[in-house]
């Protein structure tokens, strides 16, 4: 009876064991298999005491055990975490995935390239890995997973000579030394916190191939400039959204510390969670809706000054999430001022610093003035067209004949 109990015991141990901490199936050249499917001929590299991987690793394509050949095409979870010696691991062709954990906590790893046929990588990969300074990914097309590179501190080179398909939440988290990423032309998808903590990033770069998204001023948007999906957290100072943002996704700005004022345009009706998490320097916001956004007070890392338009202190004062601001009715709504300038058959728009006022009637002198009064050029146009320098994230004030029109 005791036996049968011990026996009993025994198999329970067994199925609570962690599965990389399973036996091995295969061991050839300093590498440990798991079989994972014999009609197939496929294994896996597996864990196995971290003392048997030191220095250099050279995972092949193929392994031959017992006159039968089979297709490596996996590397497993944690099959090198901790791996403490290990400084470098070559990757053959045929590895379609990479676990979770699998290369995490390597001290000496410091450069990784990743085969075209790699396809997926998995949670926390690469994760912990301040030694790792360059990451090239060959991949055809590939999906990063949520914290694969998190808290690999001495990254500064990533480059993605193939193509990915989509970035997991929180994929880059405090790669604080990374200073250009370029979105490839494949990214369907990036994760909320995707590159919280970058803040050496102070631009995003997207192809001009991608379907989804694209990239204004460095920062990432959907293909239709409808939602801003992500602002770089090295970016500092302040930031005007476009006129026709919808929405501020999740986390768009959380982590950007050295952000100090944003304008948000009338259109936007949707704040994300999170989107101006760790915003500790965001002290003024313009909000030119004159319907309050639904948000909380936790959508806010500081309650600064909350400039509205006129006639709206009283809705946002009441609004949950707004009302711990200093609210002032002292803001203008840029795009109303076109409009205005528009039903007198005048167009004002922006061309890089460049002011462009259209329409300008006959004779009558164009005033470009700034924010505060002063004046910065005047001119009366040949024809109907004028234009002045004024600094891309400057506004100003547009006086023709007696009407007046900000501009921001």
């Amino acid at each position: 009876m005791i036996q049968k109990s011990l026996r009993f015991l025994g198999l329970c141990l067994c199925l609570l064991m962690p599965s990389w901490a399973r036996a091995y199936d295969i061991y050839e050249y300093g590498i440990c298999y798991n079989i994972l499917s014999y009609e197939d001929k496929t294994v896996e590299v597996t864990f196995n005491d971290k003392s048997r991987y030191s220095n250099f690793v050279d995972v092949p394509s193929t392994i031959e055990h017992n006159g039968r050949e089979y297709r490596v095409v996996a590397v497993g979870d944690r099959a090198f975490y901790n791996c403490s010696d290990l400084n470098e691991v070559t990757l053959s062709e045929g590895i379609e995935h990479i676990g979770e954990k699998a290369f995490s906590k390597i001290r000496n790893l410091t450069k990784m390239t990743l085969p075209k046929s790699v396809k997926s990588i998995g949670p926390y990969a690469f994760a912990e890995n301040g030694a790792l300074k360059s990451v090239v990914m060959n991949c055809e097309m590939v999906a990063i997973g949520e914290y694969a590179f998190q808290n690999c501190s001495g990254l500064s080179t990533l480059s993605f000579k193939g193509n990915v398909q989509s970035i997991g939440d929180n994929a880059f988290d405090h790669c604080g030394s990374l200073t250009t990423l370029t979105v490839p032309s494949g990214v369907a998808s990036i994760g909320s916190f995707a590159f919280l903590g970058c803040y050496a990033l102070t631009a995003f770069k997207v192809s001009q191939d991608n379907a989804h998204f694209c990239e204004k001023d460095g920062v990432i948007y959907s293909k239709d400039m409808s939602i801003v999906v992500a602002y770089p957290n090295g970016m500092a100072g302040e930031y005007v959204l476009p006129h026709g943002v919808c929405t501020i996704a999740e986390c768009a700005f959380a982590g950007c510390k050295q952000l100090t004022s944003l304008t948000i345009p009338s259109t936007v009706t949707e704040i994300g969670l999170s989107a101006f998490d760790r915003c500790q320097s965001l002290k003024n916001i313009t909000n030119l809706a004159r319907t309050p956004q639904s948000v909380t007070e936790g959508y806010f890392a500081t309650f600064g000054k909350l400039h509205v338009v006129a006639g709206c202190k009283t809705a946002y004062k009441n609004a949950s999430g707004w009302g711990k601001f200093t609210i002032v009715e002292d803001a203008h709504d840029a795009a109303s001022a076109i409009a205005s300038a528009k039903t007198s058959n005048v167009a004002i728009h922006r061309n890089g610093d460049r002011l462009v006022i259209e329409g300008v009637p006959e004779g009558m002198t164009v005033a470009v003035y700034t924010l505060d009064g002063c004046l910065q050029d005047l001119r009366k146009p040949e024809g109907s067209v004028a234009s002045a320098f004024v600094p891309k994230h400057q506004g100003c004030i547009v006086r023709i004949g007696n009407e007046s029109f900000k501009v921001r």
